[in-house]
């Protein structure tokens, strides 16, 4: 197994990304909702 399993910062890193990827989806929602077009891509 590589060190980052045992790495404790792995399991805050994990996390933080599963946060990130709700943030996007949040942002995505509400640009789609905003009357002016923004381009996430």
């Amino acid at each position: 197994m590589s060190i980052k399993w045992s790495n404790p910062y792995y399991l805050v890193i994990l996390y933080s990304f599963r946060n990130l990827s709700r943030v996007i989806k949040i942002m995505k929602t509400v640009a789609i909702n905003l009357p002016t077009p923004i381009d996430l891509s």
